[in-house]
């Protein structure tokens, strides 16, 4: 491999408490209707529907997931991409959960690692050096051309209430995991480009919020934080160190 961390596209989790929960009405390969009626319209202007996770359970009550795509309020059923562990069975609990945001590849990604050192000049000119550690930041550039269906996807990441958020550069090493938020000194900006055609302008600017022990450059390591910062959960769904 020429690269380290992967190839993969980039990848945010927006892990919020759950915004509802139901009963499986019925389902298919890639949908399921609730038991109970709920106003999907006003869930999802409010929390955000589309793009969330439905967790439930096939029937051999293992979990199974999928990715919301689309909803229909008059049938109260939800579409998803796919389940990740066959079909939930009929009577099972289902759970609309946090946020999936699968972005495309970025005209660029930087990443960077800022040093947070503390220095102390003592009497005798001798400066004293204490390393703490690294604070990752990322900056993805989609300024060029972005499609509405990625600008939308963003909604979740812009929430007020969103809070935690998990930054994975490549999908294809989810070993690979930042704990961030949107970078507080930056502005989202959004123009539409000639003809109507899409947008630009359009960069996510990540900054870490968990201070690093060291720089992970090793090819295809293990975990992003070098501890496992999330005790292995396997909630997701998507590798065993998140």
């Amino acid at each position: 491999m020429n690269v380290i961390h992967g190839e993969g596209k980039p990848r945010i989790i927006i892990d919020d408490p759950a915004i509802h929960t139901n009963t499986v009405l019925s389902a298919t390969s890639s949908t399921v209707t609730l038991t109970t009626a709920v106003d999907l319209t006003t869930l999802d202007s409010i929390s955000v529907v589309i793009g969330r996770v439905v967790t439930s359970y096939n029937s051999a009550n293992e979990t199974t997931r999928g990715k919301i795509t689309a909803f229909d309020d008059s049938t109260d059923q939800l579409t998803v991409v796919s389940w990740d562990n066959g079909t939930p069975a009929n009577t099972k609990s289902v759970t609309i959960s946090y946020v999936q945001i699968d972005l495309p590849y970025c005209q660029s990604l930087i990443e960077k690692w800022t040093p947070d050192f503390i220095y102390k000049k003592r009497f005798n000119g001798e400066i004293v050096r204490m390393k703490r550690g690294y604070y990752y930041s990322a900056n993805l550039d989609y300024s060029g051309f972005a499609d509405s269906d990625l600008v939308s996807s963003l909604r979740g990441l812009y929430l007020l209430s969103t809070n935690q958020i998990l930054f994975y550069p490549r999908v294809d090493n989810q070993s690979v995991v930042y704990n961030v938020d949107i970078a507080p000194d930056t502005e989202f900006q959004l123009m539409q480009a000639k003809r109507h055609s899409g947008h630009k302008l359009i960069t996510i600017n990540l900054i870490g919020v968990v201070r690093l022990t060291k720089i992970n450059l090793q090819t295809l390591s293990t975990t992003g934080y070098g501890d496992a910062p999330y005790g292995g959960s396997s909630s997701y769904g998507y590798g065993d160190v998140l």
